[in-house]
């Protein structure tokens, strides 16, 4: 996390508190148990240090181990033994692991530790340790750890510490938690204090959530840092989402015109793609401007829910512009429409160049705002694709006052997180596939190859395509990194001569156009790729897809993955490839074991965020459309999901 301005420092939300009042200083007075305790000792100096099989290491010819050279003598060193004196003269030992931070600290003098008690043998010891500093005594001391970062925990610490010293960083603060949830002063102390009235002002707020007097009020203070956190993310998507009547946005979508649609489809559509079709149709037709989102699995076809209404406001007159983030996926997306609705003027508007039909619906990706600025083009209905992907600057940039606005998430979001995120927008989700799709999925090691090239030549000879995809161009050659598309494409060239295409983001257009072109006809049979596949890449007999170095790749990406298979319905396989298993992180593993366990995107989708919470909603991340002034809070599922709105 990056803090450019120190005065803002006090937006940090610390991760917990040591409550450093009272620190024990007499060991025989302690029972061993198994909690830690705050312990006020001093150091003697003496080390002792063992090797991985906890055999005494020395140092000789140094007086102690706080002078030997680091590489000679540290490198074998697994575990430390430090010597202390508590205040009666009597001698403990704390346990730790590693050496380099030791060498870093004075061999010598007092030292705040807190950690549980523990006996081995005559011997009294401190384990579980973790490291106080010294300027912690007295008082409840707030910690602002993130993972593998205690550096970076004392660097914002020494910066909260300025802060609080500075008069105007209260004020400042105060100010950017006012832009982010678009609350007033006495709305954001109402939530702070919720039920009770533990802060007088928002600045008092601040000062105990940095300096607290007890562990209790330490607890209020970030209990309703998140609490106001929430509110001020659902309160600020209501008013930012929130769309006045206009009379310039009724569109007369012709329902005869929709209805003729649906019916000229080559599938049956399915029961929640004309139901959202319906409600948006009856959307664009109110006076109220349309602020949409359409959310749904992989294959339930989005592209079909809103191109059936944007083509029949089209026929009736409407000017309409759609936003895909890349430039393939708006070359798939404009074909698509091109093919399915012969009676529309459709117009890809390639980046740079001028629009030539300003009724036809214009097709794009996000310098199609330049070019529509240039020309004073203001669409009455705006479809961005893969909304995710986009700035919201690309989407206020087209929006008038009147202008119907449809946004697509390829990202399944369950319902309950929707109505807090995306408050104030109308929601609508697919959960039903058109057409019947059984994939497999496994989650193999590398040694387990050998069905899975088996399963490859099989698919390849029976005339349909399969794709391995990389998760990097190139391999980086370190031990623990298989290979990349480039090297993998020189390999796979020689057992297919001439039926690889390959993808990757460096390709200029021109030759992605010509790879995809040969993929989609089968003159290519075998892709090998990056995630440049990941969504909307429509190749309908895809058989099987091989994810190599699976570990790497989130659920959401893997899902999404998944989702390019049997388009068109039928079998297909879906290979997780990791090179150990068991080597993995147990979080690793869960995460890919879960996409293994179900294919239904909603499902994991929950359980990543579950996992995940939402990070650290800093001022440059963002949930929806909304941004969070707190930095270093991370927010769960369940206290965003469904949470009511307060003080309106």
């Amino acid at each position: 996390m990056r803090i450019d301005d120190i005065e803002l420092a006090l937006l940090c939300v610390p991760s917990g508190y040591f409550d450093c009042r009272y620190a024990l200083t007499r060991i025989g007075a302690a029972q061993e148990e198994d909690c830690r305790r705050l312990w006020a000792l001093e150091k003697t100096g003496n080390v002792e240090a063992m090797d991985k099989q906890a055999k005494p290491l020395s140092c000789h010819p140094h007086a102690n181990w706080y002078e030997a050279p680091w590489k000679r003598y540290w490198e074998h060193v697994r575990q430390l033994r430090i010597e202390l004196r508590d205040a009666d003269g009597r001698l403990a030992y704390l346990s730790q692991f590693g050496g380099w931070a030791l060498r870093e600290q004075p061999s010598t003098g007092p030292i705040l530790i807190l950690a549980a008690l523990r006996q081995f043998g005559s011997r009294p010891f401190l384990t579980s340790s973790a490291p106080v500093p010294a300027d912690a005594a007295g008082r409840v001391f707030p910690l602002y750890t993130q993972p593998d970062s205690q550096t970076q925990g004392d660097v914002i610490r020494k910066m909260v510490e300025l802060a609080l010293l500075s008069e105007s960083s209260a004020r400042r603060c105060i100010e950017a938690l006012t832009r982010s949830t678009l609350m007033s002063e006495a709305q954001m102390l109402a939530e702070l204090n919720g039920q009770d009235a533990t802060f007088s002002s928002v600045e008092h707020f601040f000062r105990v959530m940095h300096a607290p007097d007890s562990p209790e009020m330490a607890d209020r203070a970030r209990t309703a840092a998140r609490r106001l956190a929430i509110q001020g993310i659902i309160h600020s998507a209501r008013v930012i989402n929130a769309r006045p009547p206009c009379a310039q946005a009724p569109i007369s979508v012709d329902r005869t015109i929709v209805n003729s649609l649906i019916d000229a489809q080559p599938e049956t559509l399915t029961t929640d793609q004309t139901d959202v079709i319906w409600a948006l149709v009856t959307s664009l037709r109110s006076p109220s401007p349309t602020n949409a989102l359409l959310s749904g699995d992989v294959g339930t076809g989005k592209t079909l829910a809103f191109g059936i209404p944007a083509v029949a406001a089209h026929l009736a007159g409407a000017k309409v512009a759609m936003i895909a983030p890349t430039e393939i996926l708006a070359n798939q997306l404009h074909a698509s429409l091109v093919q399915r609705f012969p009676q529309a003027r459709i117009e890809r508007v390639q980046t740079g160049r001028k629009i030539q039909d300003l009724r036809a619906i214009l097709v794009g990706t996000s310098g199609l705002t330049t070019q529509a600025q240039k020309q004073s083009f203001e669409p009455d209905l705006l479809i961005v694709d893969e909304q995710h992907k986009l700035d919201t600057g690309t989407r206020s940039i087209l929006r008038g006052p009147g202008t119907h606005t449809i946004e697509a998430s390829a990202t399944p979001i369950p319902r309950s997180l929707a109505s807090s995120l995306f408050a104030g927008m109308q929601v609508f989700n697919l959960y039903q596939a058109p057409v019947a799709r059984d994939i497999e999925t496994h989650l193999v090691e590398e040694s387990q190859r050998a069905q899975t090239v088996r399963w490859l030549r099989e698919v390849i000879a029976a005339g349909h395509r399969a794709a391995i995809i990389y998760p990097r161009v190139e391999s980086q050659e370190k031990a623990n990194e298989t290979s990349g598309v480039k090297q993998s494409l020189q390999a796979l060239q020689e057992h297919f001569p001439g039926r690889v295409a390959h993808l990757h983001g460096k390709l200029k257009s021109v030759d992605i156009d010509a790879e995809l072109s040969h993929f989609r006809s089968g003159a290519k049979p075998l892709l090998v790729s990056t995630t440049i596949v990941e969504t909307g890449i429509d190749v309908p007999d895809v058989r099987l897809m091989i994810i190599k170095e699976a570990d790497r790749f989130g659920a959401s990406a893997l899902h999404q993955l998944r989702g390019r298979l049997a388009r068109n319905g039928g079998h297909a396989r879906f290979v997780m490839m990791c090179k150990d298993l068991d080597a993995l992180a147990p979080e690793t593993l869960e995460r890919l074991r879960a996409v293994e366990g179900t294919s239904d995107g909603y499902a994991l989708a929950e359980a990543d965020m579950r996992a995940r919470g939402f990070g650290d909603l800093s001022g440059s991340s963002q949930a929806g459309n909304i941004s969070c002034a707190f930095r270093m809070l991370r927010l769960d599922f369940d206290e965003l999901a469904q949470h009511p709105i307060q003080n309106n």
